[in-house]
C-alpha cells in the first residue's frame, strides 16, 4: 500500500501540470465559464486519477483533455455568423450609366477600308503624337501633335516635324487649350482646333482651302481621324469660312454653356459657308475645326473648315467587346 502511495506522489506535479494546462485549455475555448467551476472540476479529475492504474499516464492525459474539452463546447458552443440574404451575399455591381456617345459602325458597315496608322512605333520617338487624320481622294494624311509639356510652346509643330525636328513645313497640331482627342467622345472638347501650313504642291493642309468650291466638298465630304485607343472618329464636314487669323469666336469655343450658345456658333459657320451642306447636328455634338492659311482674303486670310465627329469602331471585336461591357453596366 505504501509503495502504491509513493509511486502516486511520483506522478503527482505530472498530473499537476496537465490538470493545469488543461485549465487553460478551457478558459481558452470557454471564456464564460467561472474561475470556480474550472477549479472543483480540476479537483475531482485529480482526484479520480489518483485513483487509477498509472502505468500509462500519457493516455490519462490525452482522455483528460478530451473530457475537458468536450465539456467546454457544451457549454460554450461556436457561436453562429448572422446569415445574409442571398441578395446581400452577392455583392453589388457600381451603377455606371450607359456611354452618352455610342460608338457608330456606319463606317465598318458600309465596307470602309481604314488605314490605321501603327501608333507604337512613334510611342518613344514622337510623344506628341494625339491622332492621325486622312481624307480620302486628297493629300491630307497627316499626323496631329499636341503639346501639353511646358517645355515648348503653342506652335512649336508649326515648324518642326513629327520626331520634333526643326521642319519648315511644320506638323498639323492640336490646339493647346484643347483636350487629347485619344479620349471617350464625351471628354474631348467641344471644339477641337487643328492647325496646318497651307503649303504649295498641295502639301501638309493647303488642300483643306479647297473646300471653297462646292465641287470639291461634294467629292469629299467627310474624313477621319485615327487615335492611338485603336478607335476612329469620322469627320463629316458641315461648313468653311474664310475668316482672319488668329483664334476668334467664329472657329472657337471652350464649352458650350447651353444650346442657344451652341445653334449661334453653328449657325454663324453654315451662313458664312462658301459650300452649302445637309448635315444636320445637335446640342452635344462635338465638333472640330481644320484650319489654314488662305490667300483671296488677303495676307492674313484664313479658311476654317468645320466638321462634326462621331466615334467609329474600326473592327468587329471592338464592337463584341462594348457590347459585352453594356450588358455588364446594364445589369
Amino acid at each position: 500500500m505504501r509503495g502504491k502511495f509513493v509511486r502516486a506522489l511520483e506522478f503527482t506535479p505530472c498530473i499537476l501540470g496537465i490538470a493545469i494546462s488543461a485549465g487553460l485549455v478551457i478558459h481558452s475555448f470557454g471564456g464564460e465559464i467561472k474561475d470556480y467551476i474550472q477549479s472543483v472540476k480540476l479537483e475531482r479529475e485529480i482526484e479520480d486519477i489518483n485513483n487509477q492504474d498509472f502505468s500509462t499516464p500519457a493516455i490519462l492525459a490525452e482522455e483528460l483533455k478530451e473530457q475537458i474539452s468536450d465539456t467546454t463546447i457544451k457549454n460554450n458552443p461556436p457561436r453562429k455568423e448572422k446569415e445574409l440574404p442571398i441578395k446581400e451575399l452577392i455583392p453589388k455591381e457600381e451603377e455606371v450609366p450607359v456611354d452618352r456617345y455610342p460608338i457608330s459602325d456606319s463606317l465598318l458597315r458600309s465596307g470602309y477600308e481604314f488605314d490605321i496608322p501603327n501608333f507604337e512605333e512613334f510611342a518613344i520617338t514622337s510623344p506628341d503624337l494625339d491622332a492621325w487624320i486622312k481624307v480620302d481622294g486628297t493629300n491630307i494624311d497627316q499626323a496631329i501633335m499636341h503639346v501639353t509639356s511646358s517645355d515648348k510652346d503653342q506652335d512649336f509643330y508649326s515648324n518642326h516635324d513629327i520626331y520634333g525636328n526643326a521642319f519648315k513645313l511644320g506638323t498639323p497640331y492640336l490646339f493647346k487649350d484643347n483636350i487629347s482627342l485619344n479620349n471617350a467622345e464625351e471628354d474631348i472638347s467641344d471644339v477641337s482646333v487643328i492647325y496646318g501650313h497651307h503649303v504649295k504642291g498641295n502639301r501638309v493642309f493647303s488642300d483643306v482651302s479647297d473646300y471653297i468650291s462646292q465641287a470639291y466638298y461634294d467629292a469629299h465630304p467627310f474624313g477621319v481621324i485615327y487615335t492611338p485607343d485603336g478607335y476612329a472618329y469620322k469627320v463629316t464636314f458641315f461648313a468653311g469660312i474664310i475668316t482672319p487669323g488668329g483664334v476668334n469666336s467664329e472657329i472657337y469655343k471652350d464649352k458650350f454653356e447651353d444650346e442657344e450658345a451652341f445653334e449661334l456658333f453653328v449657325n454663324n459657320a453654315k451662313e458664312k459657308s462658301t459650300f452649302k451642306s445637309d448635315v444636320e447636328l445637335s446640342f452635344g455634338d462635338k465638333l472640330m475645326v481644320l484650319y489654314t492659311c488662305e490667300y483671296t482674303g488677303g495676307s492674313d486670310s484664313r479658311y476654317a473648315l468645320f466638321g462634326v465627329l462621331e466615334k467609329q469602331y474600326t473592327n468587329e471585336l471592338q464592337i463584341t467587346n462594348d457590347d459585352t461591357i453594356k450588358s455588364q453596366k446594364t445589369r
